[in-house]
């Protein structure tokens, strides 16, 4: 008898991470900044010798997968299939689209952890969503054990690049900075977007400068823009961030267009 073979075990993307993958809050058919997702993931998708979707098949599969009228998360990935384990199976890459309800809730102030991993010097692999997470859920693990949201990806220089799922902007002293992409880290794109909407500057945030800060905030493509409320032991004033939150304006969701 054959041994059995768990669908997709022996495949590069779940032996590996060898993946790339997108998340998006769906408001029904609409979505918050969708060309900017897909032009992500195609430029990975060239790092990483991944055969991109064409634009059509990446919202064709999205519009196929949402509700109308129904908020969602959606996740797509775009895998490596194949390789040497997966039993002579050729070479390919495919992508996949998962969804779950989104859940509305009051975004909470945000309490960072500081856990002792470092992460290394200017990583050029960090600036994709791959699949190789396992360091940053790690830290996220670390953080929910210390009651905190999140964990602090901090490199081996002591600078703060990011969190597990966050990027970040501090205000310190009276402006507002936020750790430079060259330091190795995603270009989220609600990053890009704050930095469209207020005068923020890039630069290198030591663990020291901590001292100096004021206020944080955290950003992603779902939740948008929250206030961080402690950093390790460190409290921060959240009136100062939510005003600045305030200035960045609303998000808006556009229609999946797929004759573009």
């Amino acid at each position: 008898m054959a041994e059995p073979k768990p669908v997709g075990a022996f495949e590069d993307y779940a032996l590996y991470g060898y993946s790339l993958f997108e998340t998006m809050w769906a408001r029904g058919l609409k979505l918050w900044r969708a060309d900017a997702h897909f032009e992500r993931l195609v430029q990975g998708a060239a790092a990483l010798s991944l055969e991109p979707p064409s634009r059509k098949r990446f919202f064709d599969r999205l519009a196929a997968h949402l509700a109308l009228g129904q908020d969602r998360i959606a996740r797509v990935t775009l895998a490596k299939t194949g390789g040497r384990w997966s039993n002579g199976s050729a070479d390919g890459t495919e992508l996949f689209v998962t969804t779950r309800p989104y859940q509305p809730v009051e975004p909470q102030p945000l309490h960072l952890h500081l856990s002792s991993r470092r992460f290394g010097v200017n990583d050029a692999w960090r600036c994709y969503k791959t699949g190789s997470r396992l360091g940053y859920q790690w830290v996220f693990d670390q953080a929910r054990a210390a009651d905190c949201h999140d964990g602090l990806i901090v490199d081996a220089g002591d600078c703060i690049l990011e969190t597990s799922t966050h990027n970040l902007f501090f205000m310190i002293d009276e402006a507002w900075v936020t750790p430079a992409t060259r330091q190795g880290l995603l270009p989220g794109i609600a990053r890009s977007w704050v930095m469209e909407c207020a005068q923020v500057r890039e630069d290198t945030i030591s663990l020291n400068t901590l001292s100096r800060c004021k206020a944080a905030v955290a950003t992603n493509a779902v939740i948008g823009a929250v206030p961080i409320e402690r950093v390790a032991d460190r409290a921060l004033c959240l009136d100062l961030a939510k005003a600045w939150i305030e200035t960045l304006g609303t998000r808006e969701f556009a229609p999946i267009d797929t004759k573009k």
